[in-house]
């Protein structure tokens, strides 16, 4: 593998302007990560703070025993039931992990930990945090891969009509190993298949829900790194959960109220917020008939936004004590959970992420926390060899395609095989032909009105025909180098498909299958530092 690093602007204007550290964006966080001393600073104010450790190590333990394991999962149970720090991130749980950002989000997260612990002399430990209380199956359910040079979709067949949290929806393994067959018969047969095939085929046989299914693919492919995982819908997790539950319920409405502020002060800076918060919001969710239904207030109660379900407040408050499971946060307060939960040295975070917690500065001081240091999580394309062939043959660059596709290239490509001077004559022929039928058509119309019709369809006529005629002329000569057209569509589909980022669109699987199971161990050795720069992996 070889890295280069490049400037390639974020998703958005916000997330561009934070990952350079500029006004007036870093000013919603508590912390910049210009500071050289952000690090030192923010561990010194974690060891004044209180954490459940042991409670919370035997939960993650808990959750993680059904998984594959190793010395070093133990070695960072031990250092977070001491003394030690976390470096954080999360995603929803995707069928066989997922878009490729799921990967780099945990590679960022263990580099992360790896370069701090060094650097600060201090144990910090990797943690990815899995959404399981979420519940769009349909973001989850499905991955992409390339037939025939371009990309199709395949869905895990089995259809969910109930709405429910990805940690209770449930895997066919028949269909599922179907599925993963199916799957393998597009990527192809390579050296490392079968062995690829039998580990999916493991981790399906060890798995009882879309979430296991996750788990066990992700600590198959990195529990040499120390990685622990926690799902924010284990029911264990939820216990220890329960006095910030109460917490967060008992300031909602200074919750609430300092998002609305901090999103008033962003659209005067310029900037779309990115939560949906009313002032009634209660900012939880209450789980009833596989459903998570949000919370608000009314007057003196409590009801779901959709009115169905109502309660006294203390009735509703006691609740969280007994079936504390049976409630979740929303998008305002899971980054509040967590740093409740973790002693979060720092957050990974995606574009999107990074522009909705600048709305939680305010609310994180409503009960007396800071948001970490919220870092950029490192954003890859990887390259083929072949793939980087065709762009020295072109003359492009990864950046280049990255920023602005291939329109301009396939543009140029056709310019330089047009015939400019036979679609000149095609025109010329084409103005002559009109100028001489509207002196046809006034003598014609003179001598007979019956004609005019038909001088109007004639000239019709000849028009489609050396319109057609242009058409198959410059078509041609699009297709004169249809090779170098193929490897332009060929890079497309590899570094943008569909015009999104690499990362956003291919799965992991299809690099396992090609470069086998030591790729992932191979590209976390690479020297990704986070600097903001866009890293292209040459493989």
């Amino acid at each position: 593998m070889k890295l280069e690093s490049v400037s390639v602007p974020a998703t958005s204007r916000f997330a561009s302007l934070y990952q350079e550290q500029k006004q007036p964006v870093v000013d919603y966080f508590h912390y910049q990560l210009k500071d050289e001393t952000v690090y030192e600073n923010r561990l010194a104010e974690l060891k004044n703070k209180s954490f459940q450790r042991e409670n919370l190590v035997q939960s993650i333990k808990n959750y993680m025993k059904p998984f594959p394991t190793s010395d070093k999962i133990t070695q960072s149970l031990e250092k977070l039931r001491g003394d030690g720090v976390v470096v954080i991130g999360g995603q929803q749980a995707g069928v066989f992990t997922g878009p490729l950002y799921t990967i780099h989000k945990v590679i960022s997260i263990i580099k992360l930990a790896e370069e701090q612990e060094k650097r600060l002399g201090h144990p910090v430990v990797p943690v990815f945090w899995i959404a399981g209380e979420d519940h769009d199956y349909e973001e989850i359910n499905h991955i992409f891969v390339k037939k025939q040079g371009e990309l199709k979709k395949m869905g895990y067949p089995e259809r969910l009509i109930e709405k429910k949290m990805a940690t209770h929806i449930t895997i066919d393994k028949e269909k599922l190993s179907r599925f993963t067959h199916e799957l393998f018969t597009e990527l192809g047969e390579r050296e490392g298949t079968k062995s690829l095939h039998n580990m999916i085929h493991q981790a399906i046989e060890c798995s009882n829900t879309f979430v296991d299914f996750f788990s066990c693919l992700i600590m198959t492919l990195f529990k040499d790194s120390g990685l622990l995982l926690i799902d924010a819908a284990d029911s264990e997790f939820r216990k220890l959960e329960i006095p910030h539950f109460q917490q967060l319920f008992n300031h909602s409405s200074s919750i609430t109220e300092a998002v609305l502020e901090t999103q008033q002060k962003l659209r005067q800076d310029g900037f779309s917020p990115i939560i949906d918060v009313e002032e009634d919001s209660m900012n939880l969710f209450y789980y009833h008939d596989h459903d998570r239904k949000l919370l608000k207030k009314n007057d003196d109660k409590i009801m779901t936004k959709d009115g169905q379900m109502e309660w006294d407040y203390q009735d509703l408050y006691q609740q969280i004590e007994v079936h504390p499971e049976i409630f979740s946060n929303n998008v305002v307060t899971r980054p509040i959970m967590q740093e409740k939960m973790f002693p979060t040295l720092a957050f990974i975070a995606g574009p999107g992420e990074m522009a909705y917690w600048a709305e939680l500065k305010d609310a994180f001081e409503c009960v007396q926390e800071k948001m970490p240091p919220i870092v950029p999580r490192l954003s890859l394309t990887l390259v083929e060899p072949h793939v980087h062939k065709f762009l020295l043959q072109i003359g492009l660059t990864p950046d280049k395609v990255l920023m602005d596709g291939i329109k301009d290239s396939r543009e140029k490509l056709f310019q330089t095989h047009r015939d400019v001077e036979l679609e000149q004559q095609l025109e010329s022929v084409k103005n002559y032909l009109q100028e001489q039928y509207e002196t046809i058509a006034l003598r014609g119309k003179e001598l007979d009105l019956g004609l005019t019709p038909i001088i109007e369809k004639n000239i019709h006529f000849h028009t489609r025909q050396l319109d057609f005629l242009l058409e198959k002329v410059q078509k041609s000569a699009k297709w004169k180098d249809k090779i170098s057209m193929n490897h332009l569509e060929e890079i497309e589909v590899a570094l943008k498909p569909n015009g999104a980022p690499q990362e956003r669109v291919w799965n992991v699987l299809y690099f396992l299958n090609k470069y086998g199971e030591d790729f992932i161990p191979i590209l976390i050795q690479q020297d990704l530092t986070f600097d903001g720069k866009h890293k292209v992996v040459y493989l």
